[in-house]
Formats: C-alpha cells, structure tokens, sequence
C-alpha cells in the first residue's frame, strides 16, 4: 500500500525532470521566467524579452532568431525556436535579459 501511496509523488518530478525550464540558472539574478505551454505538446517558441535600449546583437545571432517582440508597452526582444534547458538558463543569466517566456506554438490535433 505505501507503494502505491508514493507512486504519484514520483511521476510528476520525473516528467519535471525532463522539462526544458528545468535546470537552474547559474546566476544571483536571473531574469525571470514565464511558462505558458501546454504540458506535452510541442513545439513550443521561447520569447526572450530585453531591456529597452539594450543591444541585442549577440544574442540574436546566438539563438537564431525567428521574429522580434514588440508590444505597445515598449517591450523589446525577439522570438526563437525551442532552446535546450542548458540555454534558457543561459539566456536567463544575460544581462540585458528581462525576461523569457515559454509560448506552445499549437495545441490542437
């Protein structure tokens, strides 16, 4: 019976440990991060939002950008496909990174 007691305990950090935000940032302050996936379903697009002004240059030709963010509100940044775990922590550890925001691509059949 604890068996079957701890089994729901352990599924759901084992489907954690497979999840592309997973691993921990390296910095003190890393720029924050927003998950708006559907569990399971790819493929997902990473929004990578940077200070006004900033120059962005490297990053976009590190992470191969497929279109630039611009909101009303002055948001700046740029949009690329699926990063590994290891490079959304990366790039949450940049300095002109405000923050990255995951986005599911396509939820239906």
């Amino acid at each position: 019976m604890r068996s079957l007691l701890a089994l729901p305990l352990v599924l759901p950090m084992a489907a954690f440990a497979g999840d592309p935000a997973a691993v921990a940032p390296s910095c003190l302050k890393p720029a924050a991060l927003k998950d708006f996936r559907v569990q399971g379903v790819e493929p997902y697009q990473v929004q990578i939002i940077t200070k006004r002004g900033a120059d962005d240059t490297e990053l976009r030709r590190r992470f191969g950008v497929m279109g630039d963010v611009l909101g009303a509100a002055g948001i700046e940044g740029f949009v690329v496909r699926s990063l590994t775990p290891r490079e959304i922590a990366e790039v949450r550890c940049e300095g002109i990174v405000e923050r990255v925001v995951l986005v599911t691509l396509h939820s239906g059949p």
